[in-house]
């Protein structure tokens, strides 16, 4: 509620989910999905206003660094939660192999263990799960989802810590990579 309003920020599923239709600027999201967009719908008092579209940009590195991949035969497939489309594209400006979207969380690691189960040699690379899995923890606990109970607020040092962390688990277990036997 702001001031009054019923607001609501999300994926066309929570709409869908509330009862908003969409359809009015499904349009434009899909053209801004196209141009590799995470697109957001706003609502305000049940009727879908706006869209919100964000993309992470592309490291400069990132084409070379797969270009390389390819060169020693690695295929890429970027796994991710966004939209099949948004994927698509980011896929298609990158060069990677395949594209497997739209995968919740906990799904993650059943496509893993498919792909393994083919006999391929898996390694991940992201931040998404470790963030997940430190947000998880920290979000809630800095919202003050302790407090009333406890007292306890995450202190902005130790969240940065928290983040840190993760950052450090992510090059550690690239390093890990050195020791496999391809």
């Amino acid at each position: 509620m702001i001031e009054g309003h019923k607001v609501a920020l999300g994926n066309r599923k929570l709409l869908d989910d509330l009862g908003i239709d969409t359809a009015e600027l499904s349009q434009n999201a899909e053209s801004m999905r196209r141009e590799g967009q995470t697109v957001m719908f706003v609502s305000v008092d049940g009727r879908a206003i706006g869209l919100l579209g964000v993309a992470d940009p592309i490291k400069e590195t990132t084409p070379e660094a797969i270009a390389s991949l390819h060169k020693e035969g690695i295929r890429i497939i970027m796994l991710t939660g966004d939209n099949r489309t948004t994927a698509e594209a980011v896929a298609k400006k990158l060069y990677l192999d395949n594209v497997i979207a739209e995968v919740l969380p906990d799904q993650k690691s059943e496509v893993i263990k498919r792909l393994q189960n083919e006999r391929r040699f898996v390694a991940m690379a992201g931040d998404g799960i470790n963030d997940a899995i430190y947000n998880a923890l920290g979000v809630p606990i800095a919202a003050g989802v302790l407090y009333p109970f406890f007292g306890i607020l995450l202190s902005p040092i130790i969240a940065a810590a928290a983040m840190s962390f993760s950052s450090v688990s992510v090059v550690g277990n690239a390093l890990r990579l050195r020791r496999a036997k391809l």
